[in-house]
């Protein structure tokens, strides 16, 4: 057996969203939050891992998620300018 197939992946649901298409995790080291979107949901999501807390910004149309996502995944961190 080589030390690929020796590895055992855990996953583990952290927050129950039932997001529609859930995607574009970014994590801010800064803020220690993640970050993502529900394209279809229309939703930015943001978790706190230290607290539990997850906020959520529900006001946007998909193109602007998709633009936030896109450009928040070019940078090396997330911009303050975030909404939620």
């Amino acid at each position: 057996m080589n030390e690929i197939s020796a590895l055992k992946p855990s996953l583990e649901c952290v927050v129950d969203c039932a997001n529609i298409l859930g995607e574009v995790p970014l994590w801010d080291a800064a803020e220690h939050a993640l970050y993502w979107v529900d394209i279809e949901g229309k939703k930015l999501q943001r978790l706190t891992p230290a607290s539990g807390e997850v906020r959520v910004a529900d006001h946007f149309a998909a193109i602007d998620l998709a633009h936030v996502a896109v450009c928040e995944a070019l940078k090396t961190g997330c911009s303050r300018s975030l909404p939620i």
